[in-house]
């Protein structure tokens, strides 16, 4: 690989010396050796970028596929009542199987847990209410239970 680069480097420089003003000029460069030259001058960093890298940069990939192999072997089996309790409708069956295997009743998205129950917070009603008080009316909202 080292001597693939140093020979790149060599041909670019006598490609660059070759090419100097007074030989373009000169009447017995040929068009067609130009562009050879120029040509080779923009394939040769290509060819660098292009040519595989060392071995000791290489990815070990029966290494990579054994670890992953072994480690969708590690995991664990749902039970009926695990996957049910994670893929299932909410229902009261469901809810159910969630306390028999040990997992939260709560799910991830929305607010519906596995009961089928939906969590709305926690509401009050207000009334609102105008009293007059030092001769104008002022906005007076109650919430609670009426005293």
């Amino acid at each position: 690989m080292h001597s693939l680069h140093s020979f790149i480097l060599v041909s670019i420089v006598s490609l660059i010396h070759g090419l100097t003003p007074d030989a373009l000029s000169s009447p017995g460069t040929s068009r067609r050796r130009l562009f050879q030259q120029l040509g080779f001058a923009v394939a040769a960093p290509l060819l660098s970028v292009i040519a595989p890298p060392p071995s000791c940069l290489a990815l070990d990939f029966d290494s990579f596929i054994n670890k992953e192999l072994e480690s969708d072997a590690n995991e664990s089996k749902l039970t009926d009542d695990a996957a049910l309790c994670r893929f299932g409708q909410p229902s009261k069956g469901t809810g159910d199987a969630c306390i028999r295997a040990g997992l939260s009743t709560k799910r991830a998205a929305g607010g519906v847990d596995a009961f089928g129950y939906v969590d709305r917070g926690n509401f009050e009603r207000c009334e609102i209410d105008y009293q007059v008080i030092n001769g104008k009316y002022e906005k007076v909202t109650t919430c609670g239970e009426k005293q």
